[in-house]
């Protein structure tokens, strides 16, 4: 049974030890403080931690898992095949899951469980986003080639966004724009919010199958992590 472990990061300062002097640069520690044992054999997808309670969530084959981090306490708070994402949505105590066996997602609230809508997707629902802006949900339909739309508010699917080549991970600039990794295609597609529109693909040279994407909103650069071990 796989384990879930804690980790600590901080920040040190690196002083050059040879030239003149220069700015300190920064390195950072990491060791495992804790691990704890989940409770249920199965396997683990996409996982967001609530900053407000502390609690863990993981989407597990058998649903939504929810870990208290401060006690190690676990429950499954909503029962589902195939749970890939598990998204929070922001100033709410709503999530959105994406069931890969059903291809739906659903709608529920996080602390009880209670479901408020199921929406149909495309095939293989797998990772989401979502836009703050537009109040928008993006759900990655990696066997459909393309990401349904779901607007959290209205309770509704929105719309369907072509896109090819195994869609996995996405992220919002906050400007009207969508950026979504393509796995086979080694590439990210650009998404126009507004009019739920493939813009343009970037290339991804020296990349093999990107999945995690982000976005650092001071620079304005993408992260994608790839599967041979680099990002770009």
């Amino acid at each position: 049974m796989a384990r879930v472990q804690w980790i600590f990061s901080a920040a040190l300062p690196l002083v050059a030890l040879t030239g003149c002097a220069s700015d300190p640069q920064v390195v950072s520690q990491r060791y495992v403080v804790s691990s704890i044992l989940p409770g249920q054999d199965g396997s683990y997808d996409y996982a967001s931690v609530d900053p407000d309670t502390g609690d863990l969530f993981i989407g597990r084959e058998f649903g939504v898992q929810k870990i208290a981090l401060t006690s190690g306490a676990s429950e499954t708070v909503l029962e589902r095949a195939d749970v890939a994402a598990v998204l929070m949505i922001p100033g709410t105590r709503l999530m959105l899951s994406t069931n890969g066996s059903s291809n739906s997602a659903t709608l529920f609230d996080r602390d009880n469980g209670h479901v408020l809508g199921d929406f149909p997707t495309g095939e293989a629902p797998d990772g989401a986003f979502y836009d703050a802006a537009s109040g928008l949900a993006f759900v990655m339909n990696s066997d459909g080639g393309d990401a349904t739309v779901i607007d959290i508010a209205g309770r509704r699917v929105a719309g369907t966004i072509k896109l090819g080549e195994a869609p996995e991970a996405g992220v919002s600039d906050g400007a009207g724009h969508a950026f979504i990794n393509l796995e086979a295609g080694n590439e990210i597609a650009v998404v126009d919010i507004a009019s739920l529109k493939l813009v343009t693909r970037y290339a991804l040279p020296g990349c093999i199958e990107p999945t995690g994407l982000a976005y650092d909103t001071k620079s304005g650069l993408l992260i994608s992590a790839c599967h041979n071990g680099t990002a770009k």
